[in-house]
């Protein structure tokens, strides 16, 4: 039985109160889930922010890496000299990882940096140093280490260990000197 037009407005006049409440139920129960979510429930929970954050600007480098900082930018003066910058800015997981092994690969170097980041006119890292000193002999120090010597060479851009006492010029432009 098919229905004319007459009975089609009749359906909807006794029905339409039907389908706006329907709508409004799917609007307070979208409202309610969002609002009542993790993340919504952790940033209330945080409270205002205060007038003022505990914070102050801090020096970048050491005395030692901002000599070979200098060092760095006498031996390359065409190169960017990057500073502290972070491994997840650096390299990325390759690609046909699931979700999951994504996420662990950059969680392994989410928290390192790299001391010195070289780069070409394009922004295109060619070199990486790291400036090791008494900090990279423990254990732990050493695994993050490995762990960052791994993540450069997958991505295909060297990485050179400097150790302070060998802190020289010419020991920098010797190491970094034809490196890409």
């Amino acid at each position: 039985m098919t229905l004319g037009l007459e009975q089609w407005i009749n359906v909807l006049e006794n029905y339409y109160w039907l389908a706006i409440i329907g709508i409004m139920s799917v609007a307070l129960f979208v409202a309610l889930v969002r609002f009542w979510s993790p993340a919504a429930r952790r940033l209330r929970a945080r409270g205002p922010l205060p007038r003022s954050l505990p914070f102050r600007a801090r020096r970048l480098v050491s005395n030692a890496e901002l000599e070979a900082l200098r060092f760095l930018r006498t031996a390359h003066p065409g190169v960017h000299v990057n500073v502290a910058t972070r491994l997840v800015d650096v390299v990325t997981p390759v690609r046909g990882l699931s979700a999951a092994e994504r996420r662990e690969a950059r969680n392994m170097v989410r928290a390192m940096h790299v001391d010195f980041l070289l780069c070409d006119a394009g922004m295109t890292p060619v070199l990486a140093v790291e400036l090791d000193d008494s900090s990279h002999d423990s254990p732990a120090a050493r695994r993050r280490d490995e762990i960052k010597n791994k993540a450069f060479e997958a991505a295909g851009i060297p990485l050179v260990r400097i150790h302070v006492r060998d802190l020289s010029l010419a020991e920098v432009i010797r190491r970094t000197s034809g490196r890409w």
